[in-house]
């Protein structure tokens, strides 16, 4: 499981594994939605790191449900020193 990520917009679909959940805003009914490929970035970067479940836990907003993108670029430029 170190290196599965879970991109989806249901916890539902994560519930076992939300160490390796990475969730995504539903693209349900909008032609214009750009979030998986926003998102390409992010899965390149976390392709790069040795265990993914120590690494998305730390910008995963369980609150919202959300990627904080910020803290997510943040942590994962110290996951490669």
């Amino acid at each position: 499981m170190k290196d599965v990520i879970i991109v989806d917009n249901s916890p539902n679909a994560y519930y076992f594994h939300p160490e390796n959940a990475v969730p995504i805003l539903s693209w349900y009914d909008d032609p214009d939605d750009r979030c998986l490929f926003e998102m390409i970035p992010l899965l390149e970067a976390l392709s790069q790191v040795h265990d993914v479940r120590q690494v998305i836990p730390k910008f995963v907003r369980k609150d919202i449900n959300l990627v904080d993108f910020p803290k997510a670029a943040w942590v994962l430029n110290d996951a490669y020193r």
